[in-house]
């Protein structure tokens, strides 16, 4: 095999496939259409506040995205977040301490018949937790029949599944109980219950350290990938001219969409699933308050019934320490994915006034005391994870060509970071296998 590869794609999962590729020793090359790594995991100063605009949480359970870190140097930036979680009911905000055992058994979030129902499903629900990797959901694809809301309806009652599991996995799968795979559900509930962390400077503080070890070409813009006799042949416009490059392997790590105008047998592969995938649009509106933190929470949980529109909040002085000034409050607000396509037709202005709204109703310390906003918009940000959303990509990967061309899990939206982590680790196994290789040989 030519010892080298291209990787189409700077966000975490393509940088933690060259990553791990050049630990394999091949000669690899990142292009990236963009002028800053890291895709979604962007990071930003504004007036003293520093904003993470998309993905935002990371917990105990993410061992590879953590392992990374550590292994480029950031182990003391990962820090333990706040263990409190606030959950809106009858508009108001109940706070539950994670970090108490029985937290919810004395809290007022769930009725005693609620509490007894939770209590029991779960018990009952617990054998199918132990062996699911919530990380490699294509791995459980048998599973994948039936919604979170029909799952909810075997295990618990109906104040348990809209009052706690639904805005759970809101947070998680970017919609409701009625809208997701049941698949979701379980993957949510392995995830939520880990002790939070955060990454101190941001979430783009991972990506931006891969890419200082990397050879990383920024607004450069692929526009073919073929196979060749002897490996690949990758096509990409930079700086108003077009350039073919050739090697011996390619991992694209962009969304299916964009995938398949570069390479036509993913098309192929896809039929008539991947024409049916639908994006998950995202708005990220962020209000810095000249206030204390009214709460000790760092995740808000919104159940769909208390709001069809906002899907989480975050409070981020609650994360970590760095992302506010000291006394303020920083609040992240994202929208549920059934609404931000009308949503994303508004102005920012009428964005920042709906989002405070919302906060200050529930938070009303904060009321007269907004002194920063900014709003992301993320048209994609990953696909519709309906019932068989998991078996259809199982199916689809299995009916790719055999050959130098691999896929990472950026294809159909990487489901956070620990999942991108291991979607770009899993593609460059899958070139190394192929030549047998091995980490770190020469």
């Amino acid at each position: 095999m030519d010892r080298s590869a291209v990787v189409v794609g700077a966000g975490l999962s393509g940088l933690a496939a060259a990553h791990r590729l050049r630990q394999a020793g091949l000669q690899v090359v990142v292009l990236e259409r963009a002028s800053r790594p890291g895709g979604l995991a962007r990071t930003e100063m504004h007036d003293g506040y520093l904003i993470d605009t998309g993905p935002d949480l990371i917990n105990s359970s993410f061992t590879r995205y953590l392992d990374l870190a550590r292994e480029v140097g950031l182990g003391d930036r990962i820090v333990p977040s706040s263990q409190v979680v606030d959950v809106l009911r009858d508009g108001h905000a109940v706070t539950v301490d994670r970090s108490r055992r029985l937290a919810l058994a004395t809290n007022p979030v769930l009725s005693v018949r609620g509490k007894l129902a939770l209590a029991s499903g779960y018990l009952r629900l617990l054998p199918r937790l132990r062996r699911l990797d919530p990380y490699a959901l294509t791995d459980h694809a048998a599973s994948d029949h039936g919604t979170a809301h029909d799952l909810c309806g075997d295990y618990f009652n109906d104040e348990v599944t809209e009052q706690l599991v639904d805005p759970i996995l809101r947070g998680f799968a970017g919609t409701g109980t009625k809208n997701a795979s049941a698949l979701s559900v379980l993957a949510a509930f392995s995830i939520g219950t880990k002790p939070m962390l955060a990454l101190q400077g941001g979430m783009a503080t991972l990506p931006e350290a891969l890419a200082a070890r990397l050879d990383v070409h920024y607004q450069a813009e692929v526009t073919s990938v073929e196979e060749t006799r002897d490996g690949v042949a990758v096509g990409f416009r930079a700086n108003g001219s077009v350039t073919n490059v050739e090697a011996g392997t390619c991992v694209l790590a962009v969304p299916y969409h964009q995938a398949i105008s570069l390479w036509p047998a993913l098309d192929d592969a896809g039929g008539d699933f991947g024409r049916s995938l639908k994006d998950v649009p995202l708005l990220s509106i962020s209000l810095g308050y000249a206030a204390p933190s009214p709460t000790r929470s760092y995740a808000v949980l919104v159940p769909t019934k208390e709001s069809p529109e906002v899907l989480l909040v975050m409070m981020q002085q609650n994360k970590s320490p760095d992302r506010t000034p000291p006394g303020k409050t920083l609040v992240t607000l994202y929208t549920e994915a059934s609404v931000t396509a009308k949503m994303l037709q508004r102005s920012d202005s009428r964005l920042v006034d709906w989002a405070s709204g919302f906060v200050e109703k529930y938070y009303p310390s904060l009321r007269g005391h907004l002194e920063m906003s900014t709003v992301a918009r993320w048209p994609h940000t990953g696909y519709w994870p309906s019932p068989g959303y998991w078996k259809g990509i199982a199916d689809m990967r299995a009916r790719l060509p055999k050959g130098n061309i691999h896929t990472t899990s950026t294809l159909f939206g990487s489901g956070g970071m620990e999942r991108a982590v291991l979607g770009g680790q899993r593609a460059a196994d899958r070139v190394l296998r192929s030549a047998k290789l091995e980490i770190g040989a020469a």
